[in-house]
């Protein structure tokens, strides 16, 4: 089983992110490519963070970002510059991989603390506080994340990039482009919506939300208090 593993890693780093089909909707490093790369990232990131919650909370959190799909656009974001900046890594070197290390480290950090930023000057809210955590910068990284960032990276090269690279390319053109563009819509309908629903939920709690007749009594109703609550668990507002 192991061997078939390493081969199959080892098939993705051949065929790499050119692919074999050059007609492929998603060779290369276009719009398709990363899209693809981001819902998978995504994908991997909100499974991360549920495991990590049962193992460390002993409960089950739904920790996506977007409501109802369950997708962590921080991991997403984070694996398109790792996938951008290491493009056409290859090299497994120790020296090589430290680099990894170093890149994935300090730039998923700067993403990391780039959402927090906006999303409490935008929102008036955080979803991590990281201030009983010993070398960070402010409330928002840490070196352990920090660490933890790098590591991801490292398996990222190693493993993860050239299984994406595999799956992706075995995605049909005739499949893949519609329903690249059908998903792309998802996202932003749900983003937008679960953005508004932030919006309203913080204006409630600080009684600042204005009253936009029955469209606001609307989101107010099927988004209330509770269901963001179990959507953002961890959202603090400040």
């Amino acid at each position: 089983m192991f061997r078939k593993i390493v081969a199959v890693i080892k098939k993705g780093d051949r065929i790499g992110v050119e692919g074999l089909d050059a007609d492929h909707f998603a060779r290369g490093l276009n719009f398709y490519k990363l899209f693809w790369v981001f819902v998978m990232g995504s994908l991997v990131g909100f499974v991360v963070e549920t495991v990590w919650a049962i193992v460390t909370e002993g409960c089950f959190r739904w920790k996506s970002g977007i409501i109802l799909i369950p997708l962590n656009p921080v991991y997403g974001l984070s694996a398109i510059v790792l996938y951008s900046i290491l493009f056409k890594f290859k090299k497994k070197s120790f020296l090589s991989l430290f680099a990894v290390f170093l890149i994935g480290s300090v730039s998923c950090s700067a993403i990391e603390y780039l959402i927090s930023f906006l999303q409490e000057k935008t929102l008036g809210s955080i979803s991590w506080d990281y201030s009983d955590r010993a070398l960070r910068i402010g409330t928002r990284i840490c070196l352990e994340f920090t660490i933890y960032w790098g590591i991801l990276a490292v398996a990222w090269v190693m493993v993860i990039r050239p299984l994406l690279d595999l799956l992706i390319l075995k995605i049909p053109s005739n499949v893949g482009k519609p329903l690249s563009i059908v998903l792309f819509a998802v996202l932003v309908v749900f983003g937008t919506v679960s953005m508004f629903a932030l919006y309203r939920w913080g204006g409630r709690l600080h009684g600042t939300a204005g009253n936009l007749g029955s469209f606001g009594k609307f989101v107010d109703r099927v988004f209330n208090d509770k269901v963001m609550e179990y959507f953002y668990p961890n959202m603090v507002f400040v």
